[in-house]
């Protein structure tokens, strides 16, 4: 209840991640819930804002833009923040979504990190991709906007 005169603050947080993920199934079956979350985030303890959730909800929706949907997506991989996607970025993708039961998990990551820095990255000894060639390869993959998106009931 709002009382005339008064302002809601639209920074305080106002879920958390649980309560985001059971609101949103096809959010919270994603392996990289927690991941997403956290970049849309601003505050710790797992809360996210209306307006975060909004942003979320926005980036995520079948209408976005490609370019807001690529933007989101590298700051996902990014794991460590340094903006670029690195082998330790591509490691933490892969057993995000590749359950770790083995040591095969390591030989795979190797395999799939070398065949993408082979295929978007510069120079071999630059095992770095930037924003750019990201978006390059994303962009080449038709079903990267529709897996990139979720609807809500």
């Amino acid at each position: 209840n709002v009382n005339s005169g008064s302002l809601v603050d639209l920074t305080k947080p106002v879920c958390t991640y649980d309560d985001l993920f059971e609101s949103v199934p096809e959010l919270g079956h994603n392996p990289f819930r927690d991941r997403i979350c956290d970049v849309f985030s601003s505050e710790q303890g797992r809360k996210l804002n209306f307006l975060e959730f909004l942003d979320i909800c926005s980036v995520f929706n079948e209408n976005a833009s490609q370019e807001a949907k690529i933007k989101r997506a590298f700051q996902i991989f990014d794991f460590d923040n340094d903006g670029f996607i690195g082998k330790g970025d591509i490691s933490k993708v892969i057993k995000t979504i590749v359950p770790d039961d083995s040591n095969t998990n390591l030989n795979i990551t190797d395999a799939v990190s070398d065949q993408i820095f082979k295929e978007f990255g510069g120079p071999e000894e630059n095992k770095l991709l930037t924003k750019f060639q990201v978006q390059e390869m994303l962009e080449k993959s038709p079903e990267f906007a529709d897996n990139f998106t979720f609807a809500l009931q």
